[in-house]
């Protein structure tokens, strides 16, 4: 016996994609520089301690190896 599943209607379609997505605002003023601006002065520009030992490794490497210095200033 073979069962035929019901294929809902657009209406239907609709109203469960309207039941199941939360409604979008639509407010087309809202700016998010300003909250990020004040986030990033509340906060300051801290350094984690993996971007200090990025910057310790990559420091050494130049002192290390001088020569590779032309050679990213190319690639800029």
């Amino acid at each position: 016996m073979k069962r035929h599943a019901m294929k809902p209607t657009e209406n239907e379609l609709r109203e469960m994609l309207r039941q199941a997505l939360p409604p979008v605002s639509r407010d087309e003023d809202i700016d998010l520089w300003p909250r990020m601006l004040r986030r990033l002065d509340e906060r300051g520009a801290r350094m984690g301690w993996a971007d200090r030992v990025l910057l310790l490794l990559v420091s050494l490497g130049l002192i290390l190896f001088p020569a590779v210095i032309p050679q990213l200033l190319y690639q800029l």
